[in-house]
């Protein structure tokens, strides 16, 4: 819908989507929303293009929950992008407490003004411990979608996972894939691109 007051918006920051029930709609308080997303077009607004997919996971040593969840990723197009012409592609890691989103603030910009493709992830973790997410519904420890991964294996396929997605959906220059993160993103990266340097 349109916004009548574009100063509302966080410009270069982070901002929040609130959806409440309507008690005079519906007493029924099961249901939820998750990955809410607000794309904001018109004069002004410099030409990216966000999306959010959930990329299928190959990884081939983990829960059966892991391979039906997939790895939710976000997905920068820079302004200009038409998809004609090769593009070199960043792809980020988050750091410890951190995720895709929060990550992917961090490197836009600058991705965005050198006409870089950029994706980052909310990437899994291994083993169940104190350091996942809880589960919503349960409140168990959720041990999918991970904030401490550590370099898992499972982190790694999520990269290799992406990388394979991006080069198949979008016109990557594959002598410029660029793999960065900061913190534990940068131990994951390390370790990806260790595992996946013929790529």
């Amino acid at each position: 819908w349109p916004i009548s007051d574009p100063m509302i918006l966080n410009n270069g920051g982070r901002n929040t989507l609130r959806i409440e029930i309507d008690p005079g709609l519906t007493e029924d308080a099961s249901w939820g929303i998750s990955r809410a997303q607000i794309e904001v077009t018109g004069i002004g607004v410099d030409g990216r293009h966000y999306t959010q997919v959930t990329i299928p996971s190959s990884y081939f040593n983990n829960w059966s929950s892991y391979r039906n969840e997939g790895t939710w990723t976000h997905i920068m197009t820079p302004p200009g992008y038409d998809g004609n012409t090769r593009a070199p592609l960043l792809i980020t890691a988050h750091g410890f407490g951190s995720n895709g989103a929060d990550v992917m603030a961090g490197y836009q910009d600058v991705a965005a003004a050198r006409g870089w493709l950029m994706a980052s992830a909310d990437y899994h973790g291994e083993v169940w411990n104190y350091f996942y997410e809880p589960d919503y519904a349960t409140g168990l420890p959720e041990p999918g979608i991970g904030r401490r991964t550590f370099g898992s294996r499972a982190s790694q396929w999520d990269i290799l996972d992406i990388l394979n997605h991006m080069e198949a959906n979008y016109n990557v220059d594959p002598a410029r894939v660029y793999l960065a993160g900061h913190s534990m993103g940068g131990m994951t990266a390390l370790l990806a691109g260790a595992r996946w340097a013929d790529r």
